[in-house]
């Protein structure tokens, strides 16, 4: 049986600035880290969104939000550029 090549991400940069993007996925990361990881920050921004809608913050939890999910965006993204590498491939 011949094993599939594993999908991997392509290069994803974000992060807003007045310049270049601040960051950058990694390419080559195989696509089920990526998403395990996007699916892990989604977690805590569920669990923040939670906090902040009981009112147990100081504010700056929302910057969090934000944050987490624009890395998280930027992994699926990433994973999707790869898969759709793969199947233009075949």
């Amino acid at each position: 049986m011949t094993r599939r090549p594993v999908a991997t991400t392509r290069a994803h940069p974000f992060g807003p600035s007045a310049g270049p993007a601040l960051f950058t996925v990694n390419p080559s990361v195989p696509i089920h880290d990526a998403l395990e990881l996007a699916s892990n920050m989604l977690r805590c921004v569920h669990e923040l969104v939670i906090t902040i809608s009981d009112g147990d913050t100081n504010g700056q939890e929302i910057f969090a939000v934000q944050y987490l999910t624009e890395m998280a965006k930027a992994l699926v993204e990433a994973a999707a550029e790869g898969v759709w590498d793969e199947e233009r491939a075949q």
